[in-house]
């Protein structure tokens, strides 16, 4: 069966389609375009680290070497952070006159009565380990150093 070839647009459509569009629409869309390409490029230059602070309490400390200790701890997380595995992370501990930098090697996804996470901890370049001493010492795990670029794709759900 064979149809009709109907002209379906009216005098005025077909010649607002047929216009080429102004100057000053191309240079917009021309300028809008350039400022995504810079805006992407910033963000895959820009880093971004996802920083969890909270308390940390030291159960037991045993010295490796001359500059390395080994801590049993629990951190006190944050409640909407719970389900984080910080394993293999970098973790600062920050006492009242230094800060010591550290990885986590072993951590417990089971929380305690007083809704701790046990962990092990290996510190490096410790120095003077006898200062935490203290059960209680504040701590800032760092989970993930990406650009913001990636931080953005991996968000996406396609």
């Amino acid at each position: 069966m064979e149809y009709p070839n109907f002209e379906l647009r009216s005098e005025k459509v077909r010649h607002v389609i047929g216009q080429v569009p102004s100057t000053l629409i191309q240079y917009g869309v021309f300028s809008v375009v350039i400022a995504l390409l810079v805006l992407f490029t910033i963000s895959f230059f820009l880093p971004y680290k996802q920083v969890v602070n909270g308390v940390l309490v030291i159960n037991e400390i045993k010295l490796v070497s001359v500059d390395s200790a080994w801590l049993s701890v629990e951190f006190k997380m944050p409640e909407e952070r719970s389900s984080i595995n910080p394993i293999n992370c970098d973790v600062t501990l920050v006492t009242p006159e230094d800060s010591i930098c550290g990885k986590v090697i072993k951590y417990d996804k089971l929380r305690t009565r007083e809704g701790r996470n046990r962990a092990e901890v290996v510190l490096l370049k410790s120095g003077d380990v006898e200062r935490l001493n203290v059960s209680e010492v504040d701590f800032s795990l760092t989970l993930r150093e990406t650009t913001v670029f990636f931080y953005f794709i991996s968000g996406l759900r396609i």
